[in-house]
């Protein structure tokens, strides 16, 4: 081999291990960046914030977890869930419907995270008084549910509920009654004889009633 082919070579390997060095240290900052956005996150979940304050200070912070982590990692996408769930705990649901549907898009389609954005959405539209669009949802959910989880489960049983609520809300009186009462039984096994789910659905059963024979 010749000299000038030799410290050519050289120089590439050179180069080569000087550009891995600055790749592993850019990794490395990048880490450090990361750790530090967690850190921040945490540090304002734990604060002793009041909840439209502490979610401001989230989604003052969404972009740059967005920026380090990427659109669809993890944690942007848990951020952006927490976020919604503290819009519709502070009633702003229309705001809490927008960034749900974000998360609804990104998720997995056959886990059970999937499931439980679905219901945060469908709780959304009942709670503006669409109850058509939630009960349409709950019915849906219902379905994708026998996949997941068994008729007795606290999960289908809340849905379920919140279902009967809909058809209660559209005056589907014979339509909810019905279905109130085959949850009675299993209400009462599941979560007791006075637990409010139970005592709800026994309370719009008798509501149910005096419309029916109004």
């Amino acid at each position: 081999m010749s000299s000038s082919k030799r410290n050519l070579n050289e120089e590439i390997n050179f180069s080569n291990k000087r550009i891995r060095i600055l790749e592993k240290k850019l990794e490395d900052k990048g880490k450090e960046k990361r750790k530090e956005l967690k850190e921040f996150c945490n540090y304002i979940r734990n604060g002793d914030f009041k909840l439209k304050v502490k979610n401001e200070l989230l989604e003052n912070t969404l972009e740059r977890v967005k920026r380090e982590f990427g659109n669809y990692d993890k944690e942007t996408i848990d951020l952006e869930n927490e976020i919604a769930k503290n819009y519709f705990e502070l009633n702003d649901f229309k705001k809490a419907l927008s960034l749900y549907k974000i998360v609804f898009n990104k998720v997995d389609k056959d886990t059970i995270e999937f499931i439980d954005i679905y219901v945060d959405i469908a709780n959304c539209h009942y709670s503006l008084e669409d109850y058509q669009k939630s009960m349409d949802m709950y019915e849906n959910i219902l379905d994708i549910c026998k996949h997941f989880y068994n008729d007795d489960c606290k999960n289908v049983l809340y849905i379920k509920n919140s279902l009967c609520y809909s058809y209660f809300k559209l005056k589907l009186y014979e339509t909810a009654k019905t279905l109130m009462e085959k949850q009675i039984p299993v209400l009462k096994r599941v979560f007791g004889e006075d637990n409010e789910e139970t005592k709800n659905v026994k309370s719009h059963i008798i509501k149910c009633v005096k419309e029916i024979y109004k």
